[in-house]
């Protein structure tokens, strides 16, 4: 009598693992055998992965041993230990290390995403599109025009930050960032790649209208970017005076906030000028409320063996998606009884 031995399926996550190797390894190859071949078609496939892949992943990467990026996150982490808004966190628990991979994902989505979206999109617009630009701001001095960029671009994050939390199939990307229930240095590197390309797609939108040079803002962006990753910290800190003008670690809190009261509220990016103007912004500075979001499904990192922790960044990558198709569905559904009018 023969006995049938059942077979044993590996688990999900380790099949999506698995899968994920399996194409590092696929990519890798097809760029060795590139790099070997003589033909000019695999000269120019290699050139234009070196230029626009490699290059910018070099940049992204290199942030990890910036002399800045380094500064920041130690002042970051110190004042996370002296004065945490939340005792109870772990300053290196699941949250933090989840949000650190999360950075390798980002790199790769913002090199992406800058090197071949936004610049196909600049070629776009100034064939199709270049009658919108306006020239007037050409012809004002250096300081104003830096002026100008500085505040227009930290208004266009503020605006399209409001669209995330208000348009509703924008929401579930966006809310990848606001699940974090540790907020920490590197929860700001936790960017849908949909989220990513809307903000920066409006954001460039407004650069090519006003003409704005590169230089003239590169310093500000800079800035912001390492700002951000700092107040994005467990730091109880309202920054006294400064809360009137720029955007605080107990602001930004505020802003991941699960209380309802809480909600679409403190939009801002580096300025918190445009939520008292607009309305936007809670007064109350003395609170430190609990992050995360309200949705049950979406799946939280835990602490686990190193593959599946690598991995969970790309299944709450995916979860925007089920969230809409659930919607999409349940919207089919409620036609399909209605009938045809």
């Amino acid at each position: 009598m023969s006995v049938t031995v059942p077979s044993i399926k590996p688990p999900r996550s380790q099949r999506i693992w698995i899968l994920f190797l399996l194409s590092l390894l696929a990519a890798g190859l097809i760029y060795v055998g590139l790099a070997f071949s003589a033909s000019s078609l695999a000269i120019e496939l290699k050139g234009q992965i070196d230029f626009r892949v490699l290059k910018p992943l070099e940049y992204q990467f290199w942030w990890l041993v910036s002399p800045s990026f380094l500064i920041i996150l130690a002042v970051t982490l110190g004042l996370q230990r002296l004065i945490p808004a939340d005792p109870g966190q772990r300053n290196y628990g699941a949250g933090f290390i989840n949000d650190f991979i999360w950075f390798f994902y980002t790199a790769v989505g913002i090199a992406f995403i800058n090197t071949l979206i936004i610049t196909a999109f600049g070629e776009f617009y100034q064939s199709h599109l270049s009658f919108l630009t306006v020239t007037a701001v050409t012809d004002w001095p250096a300081w104003a025009r830096f002026i100008l960029a500085v505040l227009l671009f930290d208004f266009m994050i503020w605006l399209v930050h409001l669209t995330e939390h208000k348009v509703s199939w924008l929401w579930p990307f966006h809310a990848v960032h606001h699940e974090q229930q540790e907020l920490n240095f590197f929860s700001d590197f936790r960017v849908h790649p949909v989220s990513f390309l809307w903000m920066q797609s409006a954001t460039a939108l407004a650069f090519f209208i006003f003409a704005m040079d590169i230089p003239e803002v590169v310093a500000f962006s800079i800035f912001r970017a390492f700002y951000s990753k700092f107040y994005h910290g467990n730091i109880k800190t309202d920054l006294g005076p400064l809360r009137y003008i720029l955007v605080t670690p107990q602001s930004h809190r505020v802003h991941h906030s699960l209380a309802p009261e809480h909600r679409d509220k403190n939009f801002g990016s580096l300025f918190s000028i445009w939520d008292f103007l607009f309305g936007t912004q809670v007064k109350d500075f003395d609170i430190y409320p609990a992050t995360g979001s309200d949705d049950p499904s979406f799946p939280h990192e835990r602490l686990e063996a190193s593959p599946l922790m690598a991995i969970t960044p790309l299944r709450q990558m995916l979860h925007p998606f089920f969230v809409l198709g659930r919607r999409v569905h349940a919207l089919v559904g409620r036609t399909s009884v209605r009938g045809p009018s």
